[in-house]
């Protein structure tokens, strides 16, 4: 008998054959592609996440002064912190083999896993970047391409310890399984505002914008960046206190003085960063312009393509 899992595969590959000698390669890529969208939509759960690393500031850059060179910058601190966060599989691998766990294993510091790590970050540093990370002294050897890699290697493995993203703990007992990392505790705050830093009418001197939203009355709204939702994003508006100009993030509003009465006009901006589309609800060129062009390219309606994208990426709070 089959189960309903097995059915639905199984019922998947019977229309896939079907429908073969009917339609063209490039076509049966396209319905592979949304077939396997479907299924892991269906049933992969939503990935668990391990919290970053909490640990006192000062004792990663202490790990970091005593660890890299000193002319090492934040880019590069950076890239080589997150390089360990994005590839907790390879931890997992790198650090299960620092343990005789079984008969026959040989306990091993430097791992071959930690070493291709580290000839990973080399190559995705370039040569400048690179030396940046060894102190004089290390560089005097003139060391070679291989002793680079290597001694990277172990720079990677104390750095990794000292973010606490070891599998085992100071004693040898294992913790549980490196899971990827979750970046909930470091994302930015957002805020929406005009992109003009000082007004550009032509009657008016470039003066600077003051933020002329008062605090209670500034609006808390939802942004779509990209695939992401952010809540309770505010939106600032400046004003020139000479022209009474209103600059907002995607708009203008200036007075026509070119008729007998005086009336506001409003223009739009083509270089806007964000979009209104919604009473509270704002989103970036990249998904203004995906939503555009899967309407467009799918003959899709605004509607098809907002259900298609909640049920992707979105929540129900939108």
């Amino acid at each position: 008998m089959y189960n309903s899992s097995t059915f639905f595969f199984r019922s998947t590959f019977l229309f896939l054959s079907s429908v073969i000698s009917l339609i063209s390669q490039h076509q049966i890529l396209v319905w592979l592609l949304i077939w396997s969208n479907l299924v892991s939509f269906t049933y992969a759960a939503s990935p668990v996440q391990h919290s970053f690393p909490s640990i006192p500031f000062s004792t990663f850059s202490d790990t970091i002064q005593l660890i890299f060179g000193s002319n090492i910058s934040l880019a590069t601190v950076l890239a080589v912190t997150f390089t360990l966060f994005e590839n907790p599989d390879l931890l997992n691998l790198h650090f299960c083999q620092q343990q005789r766990i079984y008969h026959g294993e040989n306990k091993v510091q430097i791992s071959g896993w930690i070493t291709a790590l580290g000839n990973a970050v080399v190559n995705q540093l370039g040569n400048k970047r690179t030396q940046t990370l060894f102190s004089e002294t290390e560089l005097a050897r003139e060391p070679n391409q291989t002793e680079i890699v290597n001694l990277l290697a172990g720079k990677l493995d104390t750095l990794a310890a000292c973010l606490k993203l070891s599998v085992y703990d100071d004693e040898g007992g294992y913790k549980g399984k490196l899971l990827p990392i979750s970046h909930s505790k470091i994302e930015p705050a957002y805020v929406i505002c005009p992109t003009s830093f000082m007004c550009e009418t032509q009657n008016c001197n470039p003066r600077s914008l003051l933020q002329s939203t008062k605090d209670r009355d500034i609006p808390m709204v939802t942004l779509i960046k990209g695939q992401t939702v952010h809540q309770h994003v505010p939106v600032l508006t400046g004003k020139c206190p000479s022209c009474q100009t209103l600059y907002a993030a995607d708009h203008e509003r200036f007075e026509d003085t070119s008729t007998i009465q005086n009336t506001f006009k409003q223009v739009y901006l083509n270089s806007a960063k964000y979009l209104k589309i919604g009473q509270s609800l704002w989103a970036d060129r990249g998904f203004a312009t995906s939503a555009i062009n899967a309407m467009y390219n799918f003959h899709s309606s605004a509607s098809a393509y907002s259900e298609y994208w909640n049920n992707t990426y979105g929540t129900d709070q939108i």
